[in-house]
């Protein structure tokens, strides 16, 4: 999976960037990261930037794990369509994270 960064500041945790964008290959590669990121969130009432970054194999700091997402209602697969490079590729739109 590719990623596009995305810069989250958190007043008590500073700047972060994150990866709020994926490069996927399909819409049902993006729906079965979202339901994954639903089974954690289902289980402990909050889902975190490290448990999304574990699931798509990405290193992670302490940090990430104080920020995250309590609801994924808006989450939603979307077609890349601003970039020619990825054409044909999916990728996920997450709501901004939250201190957890």
């Amino acid at each position: 999976m590719e990623g596009y960064s995305h810069t989250f500041i958190d007043p008590n945790l500073g700047r972060r960037e994150i990866y709020n964008e994926l490069v996927l290959d399909s819409c049902s590669d993006a729906r079965q990261l979202i339901n994954q990121l639903k089974d954690v969130l289902r289980s402990y009432k909050s889902v975190s930037v490290a448990d999304l970054y574990d699931i798509i194999g990405l290193q992670c700091s302490y940090k990430d794990y104080m920020i995250g997402w309590t609801k994924l209602d808006t989450a939603q697969p979307a077609l890349i369509e601003d970039d020619p490079l990825l054409k044909n590729k999916w990728t996920v739109i997450f709501p901004e994270p939250e201190r957890i």
